[in-house]
């Protein structure tokens, strides 16, 4: 199959389904994943479709409320009962993973306030910056590409870095979903 066959078919599956994941493409058309994940930055580049973790979306299904200073203030009370009760969940020296996500910056500030010696990767720049003075946390930052808008690191370097770990808990934002 020639590449462009390759991308006219991935864009008639992203509008048919309204997403794609790149394991099932790179099968589907028996090439690499790295392949695939060209094949997707291409396609976003030229406005077809929009990169997540692990695949893509049509853009038309894609949230435009990424701005962290909006995303902050809505819904803070239920946010912060959420970061409380996920804080509950967390044993002393676990490995845990938080995601882009601003419930996620309000468990950090629970994490740094608290006690519990812990490893936290992170791909989000306000989680960062909260737990960098908690001495009894190891943090581990996932390079990849900078978003402003989401103050945090995307794409494929991101995800290949946590795929390199084992976590005893993941805490994922709605954004990245």
């Amino acid at each position: 199959m020639l590449v462009h066959e390759r991308l006219d078919t991935i864009l008639q599956l992203v509008k048919t389904h309204g997403k794609v994941m790149v394991k099932d493409l790179s099968e589907q058309f028996e090439v690499t994943e790295d392949c695939i994940r060209k094949d997707l930055k291409n396609l976003e580049l030229q406005g077809y479709l929009k990169r997540i973790y692990g695949g893509a979306v049509d853009v038309k299904n894609y949230s435009t409320e990424k701005n962290l200073e909006t995303r902050l203030g809505k819904d803070a009370e239920n946010k912060m009962k959420i970061a409380n009760k996920a804080y509950e969940c967390i044993q002393p020296r676990d490995t845990i993973f938080l995601d882009i996500s601003t419930t996620n910056v309000l468990l950090a500030r629970c994490i740094a306030q608290g006690n519990k010696p812990m490893t936290v990767v992170t791909n989000m720049l306000d989680i960062l910056n909260t737990l960098a003075h908690a001495n009894h946390i190891n943090i581990i930052c996932c390079g990849g590409i900078l978003s402003t808008s989401l103050h945090g690191f995307v794409g494929s370097s991101a995800i290949e870095t946590i795929s390199n770990y084992n976590f005893d808990k993941s805490f994922i934002g709605s954004v990245g979903i």
